[in-house]
Order: structure tokens, then C-alpha cells, then sequence
């Protein structure tokens, strides 16, 4: 599955200018990503689809921003179950597949899924 929009629609990607850059492999995210609210976010769309982060969860529910080894994990399986190459890089097309998902969640809920998504705590999507 290639996906090669560089271009994000979905209201919680496209706001982040680090997550724009990226998706247009400007450079992509890793490990040791220095951008905490890139990385925060997208911790949240992957907690939000219902992969588990308990290390990167602080006491108060909010994500902890680290691109560390359970982000560069859960990043590894999100491509792997999406036919992505699961080298745990956050570039075009790990985006782009995130896109799709949000901008669909968007589209079918509504603003009820966008105000949902920022305020996420004790909320999966399963």
C-alpha cells in the first residue's frame, strides 16, 4: 500500500506544522523527535485507535510528547497492520494513512468526533 499525498486534510494532523513537514518527508519523525507537541499528537491518534502507550501515559491521562522506544513500538505496529513499512519513521505515507483514518472519523462524526479527539482521555476507538 503506497500512499504519496503529502498533502493532510484531517483538522487534527494538518494544524501541526512539524506533522505538515513531515508528511511531506521534510524531515520525516523518529526517535528522539525534539518536536513534543508532533510527537503528543500523534501519540494521542494512536492511543485514539486503540494501541496502548502506558509508559508515555503521565498520572493526569495526558500524553508524554517522548519519541522513545514504546512510541517507536506502537508506530512499528500501526505500519505493520496498515501494509506500511513498519521501520517506526513517521514520514509521507504513515501520515498520509493516519490522514485517511482521521479525515474519515472527521467526516463521518462530525464536529461530536472533533471535540471528542481533543479531549481524548478514557476515549478509543476500537
Amino acid at each position: 500500500m503506497a500512499l504519496t499525498s503529502a498533502r493532510l486534510g484531517s483538522a487534527r494532523l494538518s494544524g501541526n506544522r512539524r506533522l505538515v513537514a513531515a508528511s511531506e518527508n521534510r524531515p520525516e519523525i523518529g526517535k528522539g523527535e525534539k518536536d513534543q507537541e508532533a510527537v503528543e499528537i500523534l501519540q494521542t491518534c494512536f492511543v485514539e485507535l486503540g494501541f496502548e502507550m502506558p509508559r508515555s501515559t503521565r498520572p493526569s491521562g495526558l500524553l508524554d510528547g517522548v519519541f522513545g522506544q514504546e512510541t517507536d513500538a506502537v508506530v512499528k505496529r500501526f505500519q505493520q497492520a496498515n501494509g506500511l513499512k513498519a521501520d517506526g519513521i513517521i514520514g509521507r505515507n504513515t501520515l498520509a494513512r493516519l490522514d485517511v483514518i482521521f479525515s474519515g472519523l472527521e467526516k463521518a462524526e462530525g464536529p461530536s468526533i472533533q471535540a471528542a479527539m481533543n479531549a481524548p482521555q478514557g476515549w478509543v476507538i476500537s
